[in-house]
């Protein structure tokens, strides 16, 4: 066809002159052309919000999960930790069988009995027998311990430490209060003598 301002030949489908920039329709059909692409560029436009939406709410439910898994971690954590009603504050020993410990009484009750279930080690960790048939001895110490109050107590166990002890444990203490409620927890504190090398205790 041919442009009707300027006689510019031109294809078929032209919209307007290359030559003098005419429209080569009325401009009725122009906005009927232009219409016609319009749903095009919507369409594509809610594709994209769709998939915007989708990765959105994806990223909102892994924060979720999240969140909820730390918060059930700590409520596990606190429900199951115990209040240590006991400090041990000095402990020692020597070769001839002794120990001595003092000890404080951190809880509002009074104490009435504390077992100490004590393991003995070789200068690098390895953990020692009582006798022919025990790992561990339990040492008692009987009350009463107010609330608030430290006492020293001192054990012999001659008889029993091996001779080649280089570190006493008391690894795990149970507390007998007044009203005969008790308690056990696991102590973290030991004493050794110098020539103790042991980077940790081979149990």
């Amino acid at each position: 066809m041919y442009c009707k301002y300027c006689g510019k030949e031109l294809s078929d489908t032209a919209l307007f002159c290359i030559e003098c920039g005419k429209p080569t329709r009325n401009v009725h059909g122009l906005d009927n052309a232009i219409q016609r692409q319009k749903p095009n560029k919507l369409h594509t436009l809610a594709i994209i919000a769709v998939i915007f939406i989708i990765i959105c709410v994806f990223f909102y439910k892994i924060g979720s999960d999240d969140s909820q898994e730390k918060e059930s971690s700590s409520l596990s954590s606190t429900s199951i930790s115990i209040e240590v009603p006991l400090n041990i504050t000095d402990m020692h020993f020597d070769a001839n069988g002794y120990i001595d410990m003092t000890i404080k009484n951190i809880s509002d009750q009074t104490i009435a009995y504390v077992y100490f279930d004590t393991f003995f080690y070789d200068r690098l960790g390895s953990r020692l027998d009582t006798t022919s048939w025990e790992e561990s001895m339990s040492l008692k110490y009987t009350g009463p311990l107010k609330s608030g109050e430290e006492t020293s107590i001192h054990f012999d166990v001659t008889w029993y430490m091996p001779s080649n002890t280089s570190a006493v444990f008391p690894k795990s203490i149970k507390v007998v209060f007044l009203d005969d409620s008790e308690t056990s927890f696991e102590n973290d504190l030991y004493c050794a003598s110098d020539d103790f090398c042991g980077e940790k205790f081979k149990d």
